[in-house]
């Protein structure tokens, strides 16, 4: 009984720890406002005047994500664990492309997912929001598509943030470039595994 009674402690503790939207929120905009590149402040006017920082990750319950803040919060903890894998790893990137990819791969879902509202009025509790898509460009091609509105990606990040799914992007198998793809930029793969790290066990 002792013992529970401390892992509970302890457990307590952690989740007094774990960081409000607001402070996620000051601190994207702290890592992102340090990075010396033209259209920078532009973007960020783009992140906030948008549903970037209050957003859904996904549309279903059983999806990551699927709550108010869900998008600024995985991206985020991806953005955390790719920048200790880069460091673990030793792969080398700058900080500001750990922080431009991991902050902005998922930004095609920026004004993507709405309130799901059933006849009686109230929202799903299954699935609370639903999928408005108005530019169906894809997934990581739509990201890249609103960054470049903004900002200018070298190389690299272009890579990361468009091929982020690895293979789980129906595209993967079936490019003809894919294998050029990974032996140019295999930081997707460290990247990848950040995503699917955060979306099973932290968001």
């Amino acid at each position: 009984m002792k013992k529970e009674k401390t892992l509970k402690t302890e457990n307590e503790a952690k989740a007094e720890q774990k960081m409000q939207p607001e402070q996620i929120k000051e601190e994207i905009i702290k890592e992102l406002s340090s990075i010396n590149r033209p259209g920078i402040e532009n973007l960020l006017h783009f992140l906030e005047q948008s549903d970037y920082y209050t957003a859904p990750a996904s549309t279903r319950e059983d999806y990551h994500g699927a709550f108010e803040y869900g998008l600024m919060m995985h991206s985020y903890n991806v953005f955390k664990l790719f920048e200790e894998k880069n460091e673990k790893y030793k792969i080398g990137l700058p900080q500001e492309s750990v922080a431009l990819t991991g902050l902005l791969h998922d930004a095609c879902k920026i004004g993507l997912y709405k309130p799901n509202i059933l006849k009686s009025g109230k929202i799903s509790d299954t699935k609370p929001y639903m999928c408005e898509d108005t530019v169906p460009l894809g997934h990581g091609e739509k990201s890249l598509y609103i960054i470049a509105r903004y900002i200018e990606l070298t190389d690299k990040e272009a890579l990361i943030i468009r091929w982020h799914m690895g293979a789980f992007d129906p595209a993967w198998d079936h490019n003809e470039q894919c294998r050029k793809i990974e032996k140019q930029c295999p930081e997707i793969y460290a990247f990848n595994c950040a995503d699917v790290e955060a979306a099973k066990y932290l968001d």
